[in-house]
């Protein structure tokens, strides 16, 4: 297992409490054949969509994942908006 495959596995994990049991699946397959980019931006979109209160250390992690991977940023900055007061 390559240094992004955890990153993204753990990313996963530590979102899984706010995931449907389907997105935590189809993010594990996209792990599984290494489309880590497919599977960060499924937690990120699924986070959002179930309206997830996130915490700024998960938002920093997500930050700086999408930053190692080259995906553009807007594919994560939505989630400001779920950050924790």
């Amino acid at each position: 297992m390559n240094k992004l495959e955890k990153r993204v596995r753990a990313l996963l994990e530590q979102a899984s409490s706010q995931l449907q049991k389907k997105d935590i699946e189809f993010a594990d397959d996209n792990i599984k054949h290494k489309q880590y980019d497919l599977a960060f931006e499924l937690i990120c979109v699924q986070l959002f969509e179930h309206d997830a209160i996130i915490n700024l250390n998960l938002y920093k992690e997500i930050e700086e994942i999408g930053r190692i991977m080259n995906i553009d940023s807007s594919s994560w900055r939505f989630l400001e908006q779920s950050l924790k007061p």
